[in-house]
């Protein structure tokens, strides 16, 4: 029945996924993400009026980025226009305290790229997120901004645990079979995992399984 059972949950969490019922999932491999400098918004693909974001590019304009805890992802970032830089800040960091970009990164920075300008047209900078804590607060989150737009290049990165639940750097079929065991848990129930438990929520559900099935197949690490 076992391996039913854990093609039904994994089955689950793909339909999930598919239906968009967690609307929590990066579109993007985690250890690789780009993203585009223009001074309208972060993606902006068709500058129109002067708007932050234009209408052919709001869809993706100032994107929201899932990441793991623990896991180093490689932001790309793209030059456009004008001169950039890619900064994380802390949650809850606001447009008038980004720092100036010549400043060295400190408190609220977090980590940030070298700039973007017309004869260095890419940069990289790769961040692995040391949050969320195991509080059962939710997931995590940092602010993303270019500091010399922070008003109209400004996102969000969230980060979940990570589902490589045993920590071999892929999401296999252990970790869908360990979440499994988990499955319906919360910290006082006898199989309660807290490392399944990856949207820090207090509990193992299908929004944790449907994570891991996102990944299923995929290595997590560099």
């Amino acid at each position: 029945m076992r391996p039913i059972f854990l093609s039904l949950i994994l089955v689950s969490g793909i339909a999930l996924v598919s239906v968009g019922l967690p609307k929590v999932f990066a579109t993007h491999d985690p250890t690789d993400y780009s993203i585009v400098a223009s001074y309208l918004g972060w993606n902006d693909t068709q500058p129109i009026g002067g708007f932050p974001c234009s209408p052919n590019g709001a869809a993706n304009c100032n994107p929201t980025v899932t990441e793991f805890r623990g896991t180093a992802f490689t932001v790309t970032v793209k030059w456009k226009d004008d001169t950039h830089n890619f900064a994380v800040y802390e949650k809850g960091t606001v447009d008038a305290q980004v720092q100036f970009p010549t400043a060295p990164c400190s408190s609220p920075c977090v980590a940030k790229s070298a700039d973007v300008y017309s004869l260095n047209p890419t940069e990289l900078l790769t961040f692995t997120a040391p949050i969320p804590p195991d509080d059962f607060n939710g997931p995590g989150e940092y602010e993303y901004y270019c500091e010399y737009h922070p008003g109209s290049m400004h996102g969000k990165i969230r980060v979940f645990k990570s589902p490589d639940v045993n920590g071999d750097g892929a999401v296999t079929i252990v970790d869908i079979a360990t979440m499994a065991a988990a499955f319906g848990s919360t910290p006082a129930s006898a199989n309660w995992n807290i490392a399944a438990d990856i949207d820090n929520e207090g509990d193992v559900d299908i929004v944790d399984i449907a994570t891991a099935a996102a990944y299923f197949g995929k290595t997590l690490v560099d």
